[in-house]
């Protein structure tokens, strides 16, 4: 049975994200058995994790997770509900924080879709995010960049004290270098051991 993995982008991103793709093309020129799944998440934070979730249904359980932004935030919580390792690259945290510095009308460019965060939403997703515990250890290694400009690598760094985190000193909150990272995201999804 061919193993899968899933991709979660950030906000305002797509299925298709640049880091969606760049991990789909190395996996399968170096894990042609892996298949990666990347769908278009809700713009809505509070039908977000449900639009995962409906997406997964009719699918095998992935054998990992990596989430990118306010994918990163899924991505724990998929990780943890699954008991499935999970990289967060730059995660949100505090996601009503987020949500509350956005209030108003967007456009994800990406797809389209016109939608609205207010107040409502902030106090929808508040309390969404469950404290830091030995299953994140056990299950989550996170990346952040120290020269993040739309997130605060330390408050992550702070939440996610005990995980394996790896620095990635210069780097924005793109992660313009993650096809060098791609090979160790791999192995460690693909060689995690759920104890």
């Amino acid at each position: 049975m061919k193993k899968t993995l899933i991709y979660l982008h950030g906000f305002l991103s797509s299925g298709n994200a640049v880091k969606a793709c760049i991990f789909r093309e190395f996996l399968s020129r170096t894990y042609p058995d892996v298949e990666l799944l990347s769908p278009d998440i809700d713009n809505n934070p509070l039908k977000a994790y449900a639009s995962i979730k409906d997406f997964l249904k009719d699918k095998n359980t992935p054998s990992g997770v990596v989430g990118s932004s306010f994918g990163g935030f899924w991505a724990r919580m998929l990780a943890r509900e699954l008991n499935i390792p999970g990289v967060l690259l730059n995660p949100v945290v505090r996601a009503d924080r987020l949500v509350e510095e956005r209030l108003g009308q967007h456009m994800n460019s990406a797809t389209g879709e016109v939608f609205t965060l207010t107040e409502d939403t902030v106090a929808g997703i508040r309390g969404a995010e469950d404290e830091h515990d030995e299953k994140d250890i056990r299950l989550l290694r996170v990346y952040l960049g120290t020269m993040d400009e739309v997130l605060d690598y330390k408050l992550a760094q702070g939440f996610f004290a005990g995980c394996d985190i790896r620095l990635l000193e210069g780097e924005t909150h793109r992660v313009l270098g993650f096809e060098s990272l791609c090979p160790e995201i791999a192995e460690y999804l693909l060689g995690f051991e759920n104890i």
